[in-house]
């Protein structure tokens, strides 16, 4: 996989609207982006120039998850929880917790409105860095009551039949290794795409080892998705525009033209929500 740096987002628009015009007429392109907005905002860009477009499939890395792992999910009878759904479960594991008076450390919060928040994104933190109750007992103080919270809450998962993110992403991984979907031949154009976590970082190298072509782009300063996209494939630095502003200077010479800047990204939708058809432009 080829991955461009830039600080500037005309660069990598560029470099990434070079990496879609250049492929064969009728080659089917998997786009992900931050966001589906910005995904269809740079297609439409391309389509101008282009002409009759179709094959461009555009997702965030959650609605793409979602597309992936709904099989597997009905199969095994499971579905994603929502923000709210997590946060309920953590609530009542909390309040199981403590009419069991097995806490300690949080006892004097585990009533406060706002802990069963801070807990389920705590625990959703530490699944999607792969850590597990184990992991987390042997740390002093907080070690015990956070381990056994994060059993409780898993427990409630299986016995609901749902799945928090982490596990969400680790079945659209499982199904993304398996190469039974609609995209699993499609090229591959990682648009600015964050990788925020060891989770999602596992899912973007699978995706990324079954496509026969791939490209990414990363904006200067997004230090965890480029130590995540590293191991994938060589990173080549665009320092930025040159002094004429018509052309960008790269590093070992050269320049290339640019293109409009991207839009903010838009909300990411939560795991339970259906993604929107990766029709082609």
């Amino acid at each position: 996989m080829k991955i461009i740096e830039s600080a500037s987002a005309a660069v990598r628009l560029d470099a990434a609207s070079r990496f879609l015009l250049d492929s064969p007429p009728g080659t089917e392109v998997l786009i992900v982006s931050a966001s589906r907005g910005a995904a269809d905002d740079f297609v439409r860009e391309r389509a101008r120039t282009r002409g009759a477009t179709f094959g461009l499939y555009r997702f965030s890395l959650t609605q793409l998850a979602a597309r992936l792992a709904a099989p597997l999910l009905a199969s095994e009878r499971l579905s994603p929880a929502t923000g709210l759904g997590v946060q309920a479960v953590a609530a009542r594991a909390l309040f199981d917790a403590d009419i069991d008076k097995a806490l300690t450390y949080f006892a004097p919060v585990a009533a406060m409105p706002g802990f069963p928040r801070a807990l389920a994104r705590t625990l959703e933190e530490l699944a999607l860095a792969m850590v597990t109750p184990a992991g987390v007992r042997p740390v002093p103080d907080i070690g015990p009551d956070l381990a056994q919270l994060f059993e409780r809450v898993d427990e409630q998962f299986q016995s609901a039949s749902a799945v928090d993110r982490a596990a969400f992403l680790r079945t659209a991984t499982r199904a993304a290794v398996d190469r039974q979907d609609d995209y699993a031949r499609c090229r591959l154009l990682l648009l600015d795409l964050p990788v925020t976590n060891v989770t999602e970082q596992r899912l973007v190298e699978a995706i990324v080892s079954r496509a026969p072509a791939a490209f990414a782009t990363i904006p200067d300063g997004d230090g965890p998705t480029r130590a995540a996209l590293a191991p994938l494939g060589e990173i080549e630095r665009i320092d930025g525009v040159d002094a004429s502003g018509t052309g960008v200077v790269l590093v070992g010479g050269g320049a290339e033209p640019g293109v409009p800047a991207e839009p903010e990204p838009d909300a990411e939708p939560e795991p339970g929500v259906e993604p929107e058809p990766g029709a082609g432009a």
